[in-house]
């Protein structure tokens, strides 16, 4: 079995082709358009990229929980701040169990 036999359908990379290999033309054009990505600017990759993820479900930080000094309820940052003055306990009731 040939070189050529043993690899067919399947791609350099390892990927199989779906319906045959690509033509020289098709090479040049990947070639091409590796050339031009490299001479695109890190900062603007890495921009590219940040935007993108930033719009996924789930993205960005995680929330840091922490607890109410008055009732001991978990709470982000935000909602701790506003929860606070509203919050019926005092901290005599959280430390006695009430």
């Amino acid at each position: 079995m040939t070189a050529k036999e043993k690899n067919h359908g399947i791609s350099p990379s390892g990927i199989p082709w779906k319906l045959e290999p690509p033509t020289d033309e098709d090479l040049a054009l990947v070639a091409n358009i590796r050339e031009y990505l490299s001479k695109v600017p890190d900062s603007e990759l890495s921009a590219e990229w940040a935007r993108r993820a930033a719009r996924k479900p789930g993205a960005g930080r995680q929330k840091v929980l922490r607890p109410c000094p008055k009732c001991g309820h978990s709470f982000a940052a935000r909602e701790l701040r506003a929860h606070v003055p509203t919050c019926g306990r005092t901290s005599e009731a959280r430390r006695e169990g009430l």
